[in-house]
Formats: structure tokens, C-alpha cells, sequence
């Protein structure tokens, strides 16, 4: 038997390639992704939404619902641009109509009374 020492160093004629002790199976670390917690708060709805998470909200009926102006009866501002320039405006009817002339002239006096 034939002792080695520190400075006598020989190659190791092993095959093995595996120096892990025997055992232990360790896997590689997973990375972990982290998302932002900027908020971003909605002033029509009163609240903290996380940023990767507000174009969904502004998308949302629970926000469409706060954003809507009643202007009269059947008629609501949805959305302005432009500093209030252009105007989108949903028209509902009182009654359910199935022809697309009686809904017409069913509204009619309500667009001309906005447009005035």
C-alpha cells in the first residue's frame, strides 16, 4: 500500500464522472420572477391596482360601470377625448324594439336635444 502526500499527486484512472457523494440528488436552482408591486390607483373606482394588472382593469365592466355619466334618461357619456372635444355617448331605449326605424325615431328627439 502506497501513501500519497500532498505534493505527490497522480491522475486518477477512474471513469466516473459523477463526483456527487452518493445519496444526495441535488437539482439545479429555479429561478424565481418577481413581478412589481407598483400600483397604480383608479380615481372612478377608488382603488389600488397592481400596474401589470390595470389595462385589465380599465377593461373591466366594474370600471366601465363607474367611469359611464348619466346625461338623460336612456343616454350615457362613456368616454371623452380631447378635453372633452369628442364624446361617446350610449344610447339605451326604454322599450326593446326589433326594427331599426322605430328605434331611429324613437331617439331622435334625445340626439337632437344633446347635440343642442
Amino acid at each position: 500500500p502506497s501513501t500519497s502526500t500532498a505534493m505527490d499527486v497522480r491522475p486518477s484512472t477512474s471513469t466516473a464522472t459523477d463526483v456527487r457523494p452518493s445519496g444526495l440528488d441535488v437539482e439545479p436552482a429555479v429561478k424565481r420572477v418577481t413581478k412589481t408591486t407598483d400600483v397604480v390607483h383608479c380615481s372612478a373606482c377608488l382603488v389600488d391596482v397592481p400596474r401589470y394588472a390595470y389595462q385589465g382593469h380599465l377593461r373591466s365592466n366594474r370600471h366601465k360601470a363607474n367611469v359611464t355619466v348619466a346625461v338623460d334618461e336612456g343616454v350615457e357619456i362613456i368616454r371623452t377625448a380631447f378635453k372633452q372635444r369628442l364624446i361617446s355617448y350610449r344610447v339605451s331605449p326604454k322599450i326593446h324594439h326589433i326594427d331599426v326605424r322605430v328605434f331611429m325615431q324613437d331617439i331622435k328627439p334625445k340626439i337632437i336635444k344633446m347635440l343642442r
